[in-house]
C-alpha cells in the first residue's frame, strides 16, 4: 500500500535544470539594460550555496551504517570539517575571482540600480549561514582537540562572519540614505535580522559592535513602515531581549536614531577580511575584541560552557 505522508524537502543541484544561463541564451538582452555579468555571478554564488547547505544543513550523517558514525562526537567533528571546507570553497571560488571585480564599483549605480549591492548582501548572508552552527560547538569540551587543531582557521571564519554582519548593516544603511532600500521587501529586512542575530551572539561573549544599534534602528524603521517581515523580526528581538535578561545580558531595543556617524578607523585586519568591499564600508567598522577569539572559553567551567552553548542555540532558533 502506498503511504501518503508529508512531502520531504529534496536538495537539487544547480545542474538539474535545463534552463539556459544568460550567456547561453540566444536572445540579446544587453539592449534592455540587462546586467548580464551580475546575474551570472549570482548563479555562480548559488552553486556554492547549494553545496554548503547540503554539507552543513543537509541530511544527517547518522544515516551511515558504521557504528562510530552514530556517535555525537563524529557528527560534530564532521560538521566542523564541512564548515571549514565550505568557507574555504566560498573564498577561493567566489570572493577572490568574482567579487573582487566589484570593489571599485558603486553598490548603487548612477542609474539607481542596486544589483551589485544585492550580490554582496547575498554573499555576506552565505558567510553568516556557514559560521552559525560552529559557534555553540566552541563550548563542547569533547571537541576541544578538533578546535585547537583548526584554531586559526576557525578564528578567521568567525571574525569574517562578524565583520560581514557589520558590513551588511552598513550597506543597508547606505541603501537607506540613498533611498534605494526596499522598504516593504523581505530580503533587506531578513539580511538585517540575520546580521543582528550574529552580533547579538557576540554579546554573549561581551563584544558589542555599534553596528548592532544601527541595525536594530534600521529594522525598527522598516517595521514602523509596515514591513511584515520586519515587524515579525522586531517581535523576535523582544523575546531574545527577555532571554538575554535572564542571563544578565542587556539588549537595548530603544534606539531609533538612523543618523549614526562613523569614525574612520581604517583597521588593516578588517580590510583583509573584507577585500571585496570599498573602503567606505570597511573603514568605519570596529575591530573585533579578544573575547570572541577564545581568550576566555577555556577558562569556563562545564556548567558555564553548557549555559552559553544553550543560549546561543536559543538565539539562533529565532532565525527559522
Amino acid at each position: 500500500m502506498r503511504s501518503f505522508g508529508l512531502p520531504k524537502t529534496v536538495h537539487f543541484q544547480y545542474t538539474d535544470t535545463d534552463v539556459d544561463l544568460p550567456s547561453e541564451n540566444i536572445y540579446n538582452m544587453d539592449e534592455s539594460n540587462f546586467q548580464l555579468k551580475v546575474l551570472e555571478d549570482n548563479v555562480h554564488l548559488t552553486k556554492y550555496v547549494a553545496k554548503f547547505i547540503r554539507l552543513i544543513y543537509g541530511p544527517n550523517i547518522r544515516t551511515f551504517s558504521i557504528n562510530y558514525i552514530n556517535t555525537n562526537q563524529f557528527n560534530q567533528t564532521m560538521l566542523i570539517t564541512n564548515i571549514i571546507q565550505s568557507f574555504q570553497d566560498l573564498i577561493t571560488n567566489v570572493e577572490v575571482p568574482v567579487l573582487s571585480e566589484y570593489r571599485k564599483c558603486d553598490l548603487v549605480t548612477p542609474d539607481g540600480s542596486r544589483t551589485i549591492a544585492n550580490l554582496i548582501l547575498r554573499y555576506h548572508q552565505s558567510i553568516i549561514l556557514i559560521i552559525k552552527p560552529i559557534l555553540p560547538l566552541l563550548y563542547d569540551s569533547s571537541l576541544q582537540h578538533v578546535i585547537d587543531k583548526n584554531l586559526e582557521t576557525i578564528e578567521s571564519i568567525i571574525s569574517k562572519g562578524l565583520y560581514a554582519a557589520c558590513a551588511t548593516i552598513e550597506i543597508i544603511s547606505k541603501l537607506y540614505s540613498t533611498e534605494r532600500m526596499f522598504l516593504l521587501g523581505f530580503w533587506d529586512s531578513q539580511h538585517l535580522f540575520c546580521a543582528i542575530l550574529l552580533l547579538i551572539i557576540s554579546r554573549v561573549e561581551g563584544t558589542h559592535f555599534r553596528s548592532l544599534d544601527k541595525g536594530i534602528a534600521l529594522l525598527k524603521f522598516m517595521a514602523h513602515n509596515r514591513n511584515i517581515n520586519a515587524i515579525n523580526c522586531v517581535g523576535k528581538l523582544s523575546k531574545i531581549k527577555e532571554i538575554l535578561g535572564f542571563h544578565g545580558i542587556e539588549l537595548d531595543l530603544s534606539e531609533t536614531r538612523l543618523d549614526f556617524p562613523l569614525e574612520k578607523i581604517k583597521n588593516p585586519v578588517i580590510r583583509e577580511m573584507l577585500p571585496h568591499l570599498a573602503d567606505e564600508f570597511t573603514d568605519g567598522l570596529e575591530p573585533l575584541s579578544g573575547s570572541m577569539k577564545f581568550t576566555k572559553i577555556k577558562d569556563y567551567d562545564e556548567q558555564t560552557k553548557n549555559n552559553l552553548a544553550s543560549l546561543m542555540h536559543q538565539i539562533q532558533q529565532f532565525d527559522y
